[in-house]
């Protein structure tokens, strides 16, 4: 009988292990060019809009745009697509979502803010696009490398240009984790849509209320991964602790029907936000779903936010 009990327990602990092991993989962004079911379900609520993405994305490409590169503070090279526009005096900073591309994910975005305008610098999160790096960053290294292309700008536009960092899902968290660092005086406010308040909150969610599987051991499995493998982990990269220093205004944006990042923590950021903060929960909008399922509503939220930010001394 203790033989049959040693046995069970060792098989239930090494199916635990192996689904630590494939759920690291996964949220990395290391699974090997394989189908990753966290960005499946990043999507899923994106589907209804795939043409007009595309409509915007191919728009975006026929744009004036050049790749530029910068090396990070530990020595990746960087990438981005910089899209000049007709404009000068002020600019956008957009970050992807996971796994995503800015040229995908903030299509539509960048398109407002070009023809409003704006001078446009789309990033490739380290681990991402042209970028270098093995491990997606959540935002905690993001942000530093969101940092560098702020001071970029700033050399690139001669510190004439305005700029807000706009970011969506985990670029939206890199947004709010760079608003709490030290930033040039050029950078005027943040956008946050559809932000989590930590890596660990959003894997806690998804293990329970998605793939019906208890957070432990497994998510503490992964935290153990990460951490040997980064140094940090995952509650290291918190935008609802970040955001307790951040002094510049924020407009967060959040799908009322978000289940891959619920509303929830979206108000817990609002709460915590320091500086002028205002939320707009769009009704009915699932995950990154905001823009394209109240793209008018969207454009005038932003105009009015721009407008006030911009006007700021």
């Amino acid at each position: 009988m203790k033989k049959k009990i040693a046995g069970a327990v060792a098989a239930l602990a090494g199916a635990e292990l192996t689904g630590a092991v494939y759920l690291y993989r996964q949220m990395t962004g290391c699974a090997g060019g394989k189908k990753n079911l966290l960005r499946e379900l990043e999507e899923e609520d994106l589907v209804s809009s795939a043409a007009q993405r595309e409509e915007d994305r191919e728009w975006l490409l026929a744009q004036t745009h050049e790749d530029v590169f910068l090396i990070s503070e530990d020595n990746l090279k960087l990438h981005a697509i910089w899209y000049p526009g007709e404009g000068e005096g002020k600019a956008v900073i957009g970050f992807h979502g996971f796994t995503g591309r800015g040229t995908t994910d903030m299509a539509g975005i960048a398109r407002y803010y070009l023809q409003n305008g704006f001078q446009v610098l789309l990033t490739d999160a380290r681990g991402h696009g042209k970028s270098e790096g093995g491990r997606t960053g959540y935002g905690e290294q993001n942000r530093e490398d969101a940092a560098l292309w702020a001071q970029w700008l700033v050399k690139k536009t001669r510190g004439n240009s305005r700029m807000i960092l706009h970011g969506l899902s985990m670029g939206a968290a890199t947004a709010l984790m760079a608003a709490g660092k030290r930033l040039p005086l050029q950078v005027k406010g943040v956008v946050a849509d559809s932000a989590y308040t930590s890596a660990r909150d959003v894997f806690a969610h998804v293990l329970k209320e998605r793939w019906h599987i208890p957070a432990f051991p497994v998510l503490q499995m992964v935290d153990s991964f990460h951490r040997r493998d980064t140094g940090w982990g995952l509650d290291d990269c918190s935008a609802a602790r970040a955001v307790r220093r951040a002094r510049i205004p924020a407009l967060l944006i959040h799908g009322g029907r978000d289940r891959f990042i619920p509303e929830e923590m979206c108000e817990e950021i609002y709460e915590s936000y320091v500086g002028k903060v205002e939320k707009w929960i769009v009704p009915g909008a699932g995950h990154m779903e905001a823009f394209y399922r109240d793209r008018e509503g969207y454009e005038a939220r932003l105009e009015n936010f721009l407008e006030e930010c911009m006007e700021a001394r």
